[in-house]
């Protein structure tokens, strides 16, 4: 088992239900072999915002690792799209806001991560909603700072286009 960063607290293993769009390449981290036909991805707001069907039909059918410029693979990249690939793939991720750098996650630098073959990457929403603190971050040890969480609240009141 590899060492946790400092700060970070190891969690028992747990079951999650995880939704990700159509892929007509069975999520096998590849470029969709007709990405100009697959529509149903562009539920996803970043996929839809971000996809370019032209560009990625001359790498159809290509996997992601093999892509070597991040810029040229396509958005579902970031939406769980690949979890039944059989390749370990490393892409450079950027946290969504931080564009802003006077905003609480301004700070965030892009960040290589590793995704292990077969694996997929879940965000806990429901781990970071304050209503539900006691109930999954108290029996866990995850430490918690009411300053820090006040901090940032007025942040945002001082920098509404944050939300």
């Amino acid at each position: 088992m590899s060492k946790l960063s400092s700060g970070a607290v190891e969690i028992p293993m747990s079951h999650v239900s995880v939704r990700v769009a159509w892929h007509d390449t069975d999520w096998t981290g590849r470029v969709c072999a007709s990405p100009a036909t697959n529509h149903s991805c562009l539920v996803l707001k970043n996929v839809k915002e971000k996809k370019r069907p032209l560009a990625e039909e001359e790498l159809a059918g290509t996997a992601w690792a093999d892509i070597e410029e991040a810029d040229d693979r396509p958005p579902c990249v970031n939406e769980r799209a690949g979890f039944m690939r059989t390749r370990a793939f490393t892409h450079e991720r950027t946290h969504n806001y931080a564009w802003n750098k006077k905003g609480p996650h301004g700070h965030f630098a892009p960040t290589l991560q590793r995704m292990p073959p077969y694996s997929l990457e879940v965000t806990p929403f429901r781990w970071v909603m304050r209503a539900e603190l006691e109930r999954y971050a108290t029996p866990w040890g995850i430490a918690h700072d009411d300053a820090v969480e006040e901090h940032i609240f007025g942040a945002l009141l001082l920098f509404p286009w944050v939300r």
